[in-house]
C-alpha cells in the first residue's frame, strides 16, 4: 500500500466521520421531538460516533502497520540483494 493510498484512506475515514457528525446534528436539530428525547438521541449518536471513530482508528492503524511491514520487507530485500550483488 503506497503512502498516497494511506493518505486517501485517512482522508476518506475523516470524511465519513465528519459527514456522520454533521448528519446527526442536522437530523437532531430538525426533528420535532421533546427536549428529553433529543438529549437521549444526542447521547446515543455520541456513543455511535465514538464507536465509529474507534473502528476507523483501528483500521487506519492496521493499514499503517501493513505499510510499515511492507516497507521494512522491501528494505530488507533491497539490503540482501545489494549484499549479494
Amino acid at each position: 500500500m503506497s503512502r498516497s493510498q494511506v493518505n486517501l484512506d485517512m482522508s476518506f475515514a475523516a470524511g465519513i466521520l465528519v459527514g456522520a457528525a454533521v448528519g446527526a446534528v442536522l437530523g437532531i436539530l430538525y426533528a420535532p421531538k421533546a427536549g428529553s428525547e433529543t438529549r437521549e438521541d444526542l447521547r446515543r449518536k455520541g456513543r455511535e460516533l465514538r464507536e465509529d471513530t474507534a473502528d476507523a482508528v483501528t483500521r487506519l492503524r492496521e493499514a499503517g502497520g501493513r505499510v510499515v511491514r511492507r516497507a521494512r520487507g522491501e528494505t530488507m530485500e533491497s539490503d540482501t540483494h545489494e549484499a549479494t550483488s
